[in-house]
């Protein structure tokens, strides 16, 4: 989806409304870009899960892993500290340990969210954008 389609979509649409009848490109960056993330590689290690999850659920986690034959070649990859949470697999991994209970969902979605970083565009793009549909 292209920016402007993004722009003209619900709710933003709205919520733009006012600042786009004056061209106001720089509060409909910020508007645009408020919660816009994008995956970037991410390698953890136990270290990082416990500090995410704290002792006790972090402990659950790992020993779920360690002690099932089924995450063998996960435990290596923690050790070494480089499991990419970015990596589709591992992210519904984490979704199904969830779903198992051996975490909550808000634990999973911890972890997930540590590959998360800003994704925002510039005002230059807002206004190109803006100005392609002006023409």
């Amino acid at each position: 989806m292209s920016i402007l389609d993004e722009l003209n979509a619900e709710p933003l649409a709205t919520a733009i409304a006012s600042f786009r009848a004056v061209r106001n490109d720089a509060a409909i960056t910020a508007l645009y870009n408020e919660g816009r993330t994008r995956l970037e590689t991410t390698k953890i290690g136990n270290l990082a899960v416990l500090r995410t999850l704290g002792v006790a659920a972090g402990n659950a986690l790992l020993d779920a892993i360690y002690n099932n034959t089924d995450f063998r070649y996960v435990k290596a990859g923690l050790e070494r500290g480089d499991l990419d949470v970015s990596h589709e697999l591992v992210r519904a991994t984490l979704d199904g340990l969830a779903t198992a209970q051996v975490i909550t969902q808000e634990q999973a979605d911890a972890v997930k969210n540590l590959a998360l970083v800003p994704d925002p565009v510039s005002v230059s793009d807002i206004s190109n954008a803006l100005n392609g549909a002006a023409q």
